[in-house]
């Protein structure tokens, strides 16, 4: 991972599904509390 390289800005991304399969994202993100913060802007972009 180069996130402790990263000197002005760092974009982080994931795959949700693979061909009809849902994946889990990679113990790092959950680690860096970054699933939480994901899920909660995804719940406000959706409307709940």
């Amino acid at each position: 991972m180069a996130i402790t390289r990263a000197t002005s800005n760092l974009v982080i991304s994931y795959v949700r599904q693979v061909v009809r399969s849902k994946v889990d994202p990679g113990q790092y993100l959950a680690e860096m509390g970054l699933i939480e913060a994901e899920e909660k802007r995804a719940g406000e972009m959706a409307g709940e």
